[in-house]
């Protein structure tokens, strides 16, 4: 599992998506970014998160998005962010949901993992 701070003017939106899908490339299970509240008024930085959340399922992998503010955390509700990824309030609920699911996953109950509350 790989913690990858994101937004708030860290990276821009192409160099974010390409600095993700890289360590998602090198063989990362997954990821989980931690977006700035402010991160979530640039759209292209949000649009580059979605992306990469979709890329990644389709290589079988997975991004979680962690917003600690909850003000930023509606906005992400808002443009239906959190249907594309889990978004959680804390790296230690990403962190916690990530290991729940890999253990039920382990266990042969993928379809359970699918859509797994947030925390």
């Amino acid at each position: 599992m790989v913690e990858f701070p994101v937004g708030g003017g860290f990276l821009t939106p192409p160099a974010l998506a390409g600095e993700l899908c890289a360590v998602l490339d090198a063989g990362a299970p997954g990821l989980i970014a931690e977006l700035p509240g402010a991160g979530v008024s640039d759209s292209a930085c949000l649009d580059a998160l979605m992306r990469t959340a979709r890329r990644a399922r389709g290589w079988g992998s997975w991004l979680r998005l962690v917003v600690r503010d909850p003000v930023a955390r509606k906005v992400v509700r808002l443009v239906a962010l959190d249907e594309v990824m889990p978004v959680h309030a804390s790296v230690t609920g990403a962190v916690a949901a990530a290991a729940r699911e890999a253990a039920t996953v382990a266990a042969g109950g993928a379809g359970e993992a699918a859509g797994r509350a947030r925390s």
